[in-house]
């Protein structure tokens, strides 16, 4: 898929067009107001440019591109009124990718303004509109041509979709289901595209410039958390049961992949540190809900029906360039039953369902068996944990300083597998034999969990680049043996190696287990 040639929001003004679908994102132009109302007074009046010069970033089409316009032109004619200035020229570029209905933009100008002089009264400066199709992941402007930009609801699409090394099978985004690898791709690409869009911008800001930026993102750290995966995840189940009814091809649903990535704050607070282009001034959440997302009054408390048709005027072009499009409508009218179940039983606000972390039942460790959200949650906790080593480590050391650590890893991308996990799996089907002779509560064994996590070369190597305070000069894997694990001179020490493991293991491993089980099962 070129994303480049297939995204665009369905145009017109049809039942299922963007115009008519899309509340949401004019509810979140609203709530951002007093932001974009500061930005663009702090930028008039520190320069009080004879013409300003503007760009809407992913401007789409319908009302919600001139409701931007007419904001920004009211704060200025009051700054300048207050100042006794003349008004200045405003020269508005909205840009999109070339699929973006620009047309019904430029038949609706004449008339907006009209109603906008009509609102500002004489005295304002003539308004220049121009349509710029592009990528904003390119340069679309000359240099230091603009004074602000402002982006509403685009930047969490990617410029391409991620380069997966796995299948992302039965999924079309990032899932609790889908392998690390995967969730790992996606935050690569937004990484490379977000700080891309941050160059290219700081080339064709003029000095004092000023940029509003406002996207889908998300709170929780995880990824794959539902607050921004569920309305996707979804959409992936009405496409899996064409699946089953055999209408789709299962390798059409496994190899379509949605372009897009909702960024934690901390990600974006570290990616435009380390762009280093920028400084941010204010950086915030807000939580929007799902419901009255469409301007049909008839079905206005239908939250499945609002949902489906502001996710249709999103999505059906990416899913028209991979699927039959005679089948779009059966998907959706699929999708709007889901999530009009969904919705019955969960909170609209889709930022508030519950991200739980699902039983490791049986096991003590990650093992092929543990719930996929067992591996996250262990990986998310060492990612945390390593950070913070690296963080406070860099602090302590003086300049020229060096580190050699040495810790276990392991050669596959796959956190549990048997080279990471074995040993511990081994320990887990001892304690579940104790929970089959009574000697141990099921319970006890289900609710213990080692606290240990094996990585990758490519994991530590993501997690350091990522963090910033080190450069690694050498990164190597060996293999040992757990032969002669032992240093005692038992005879045993040279013809068993159980007894040299399980001497091993105990020395780690008993202050754990007697902190969880009865102190007299380990004698």
């Amino acid at each position: 898929m070129k994303v480049v040639e297939v995204l665009h929001m369905n145009g017109g003004d049809g039942d299922i067009s963007y115009a008519n679908n899309s509340l949401v994102q004019r509810k979140v132009i609203l709530m951002t107001k007093s932001i974009t109302d500061q930005a663009i007074s702090d930028l008039y009046c520190s320069l009080f440019p004879e013409t300003l010069c503007i760009a809407d970033l992913g401007c789409s089409s319908g009302a919600n591109i001139f409701l931007v316009v007419s904001e920004l032109v009211k704060i200025v004619e009051r700054e300048r009124k207050k100042h006794n200035l003349q008004s200045p020229e405003f020269y508005f570029h909205f840009n999109d990718l070339p699929g973006n209905d620009f047309n019904a933009i430029f038949q609706s100008l004449g008339e907006f303004e009209q109603n906008l002089k009509k609102q500002i009264g004489e005295g304002l400066g003539p308004c220049f509109f121009s349509g710029v199709a592009g990528s904003f992941y390119t340069r679309l402007f000359p240099s230091k041509s603009l004074h602000f930009v402002h982006s509403s609801y685009s930047l969490m699409w990617l410029s391409q979709v991620p380069n997966l090394i796995e299948k992302n099978k039965g999924n079309i985004y990032m899932a609790s289901t889908s392998p690390p690898s995967v969730l790992k791709a996606y935050y690569k690409q937004y990484q490379k595209d977000f700080s891309i869009f941050l160059k290219y911008r700081s080339e064709e800001l003029m000095k004092g410039g000023k940029m509003v930026l406002t996207f889908l993102g998300r709170e929780s750290e995880d990824p794959s958390s539902k607050e921004c995966c569920y309305i996707w995840e979804l959409l992936s189940m009405a496409l899996n049961e064409l699946v089953l009814e055999g209408l789709i091809e299962e390798e059409k649903v496994d190899s379509f992949n949605i372009p897009q990535y909702t960024p934690s704050q901390g990600e974006v607070k570290y990616i435009v540190e380390k762009e280093g282009s920028f400084t941010i001034n204010k950086l915030e959440t807000t939580r929007v809900h799902w419901n009255n997302a469409s301007n049909n009054i008839e079905n206005i408390n239908n939250d499945g029906y609002n949902v489906s048709r502001c996710m249709r005027a999103v999505a059906e072009p990416l899913l028209v360039s991979q699927f039959d499009p005679k089948l779009i409508d059966l998907v959706f009218q699929k999708y709007e039953e889901i999530v009009s179940e969904c919705m019955a039983k969960e909170k609209t606000e889709f930022i508030n369902v519950p991200n739980f972390i699902e039983k490791n039942k049986g096991n003590i460790y990650m093992s092929s068996t543990s719930p996929p959200s067992v591996i996250k949650a262990y990986y998310k906790h060492y990612e945390n944990d390593f950070s913070n080593f690296l963080k406070y480590r860099s602090e302590e050391l003086m300049k020229g300083g060096k580190m050699v650590l040495t810790f276990l890893g392991r050669e596959s991308e796959d956190p549990s597998s048997k080279e990471g996990c074995y040993i511990w799996e081994l320990l887990g089907m001892v304690l579940n034999e104790l929970v089959i002779e009574g000697l141990i509560e099921e319970e006890k064994v289900n609710s213990f969990n080692i606290p240990n996590y094996t990585a990758s070369p490519a994991e530590v190597k993501y997690l350091v680049d990522k963090e910033g305070s080190f450069t690694i000069n050498k990164l190597e894997t060996t293999r040992v043996h757990w032969n002669y694990a032992s240093n005692t001179n038992n005879e045993n020490i040279y013809n068993n190696g159980s007894y040299n493991l399980s001497r091993a293991i105990r020395v780690v491993a008993e202050p754990l287990l007697v902190s969880q089980f009865d102190p007299k099962l380990w004698i």
